[in-house]
């Protein structure tokens, strides 16, 4: 009887019965400013079936040009690029050719040109 106490005291007292699991070796990835622990790879198969949600298209409105072009952004996959078109129905001519998206466009009307903006990495910072 004593010696099933002491048994049971014994058991009762290790780190895995009080809930404390054995340290384990963290994985941890640092990118830029993120870190993440403990996450595991995302399976080829998985990845290659969410791409065709994930490459998506859109387009928004610019502004004119001074000769009556239609100034778009045009987003394929994860860049927004600018891309001119010269009449209604008309094929769209791409004017920016960047890895990271442009996120502000503005035409100038006195001028046969447009300004835009973009950051770096994804920073944010666009100018």
């Amino acid at each position: 009887m004593h010696y099933n106490r002491w048994l049971l005291a014994t058991i009762l007292s290790t780190p895995a019965a009080l809930g404390f699991a054995a340290e384990s070796a963290v994985m941890r990835e640092l990118v830029g400013t993120r870190t993440s622990e403990n996450i595991p790879a995302v399976p080829a198969e998985l990845s290659e079936r969410l791409a065709a949600y994930q490459n998506t298209r859109g387009a928004s409105f610019a502004g004119w040009l001074p000769d009556g072009a239609l100034l778009i952004t045009t987003r394929f996959g994860n860049t927004a690029q600018v891309h001119r078109v010269a009449a209604p129905l008309g094929m769209r001519e791409q004017l920016t050719f960047f890895d990271e998206p442009v996120s502000s466009v503005a035409s100038l009307p006195d001028r046969a040109g447009f300004v835009f903006g973009r950051d770096v990495g994804g920073s944010e910072f666009w100018q």
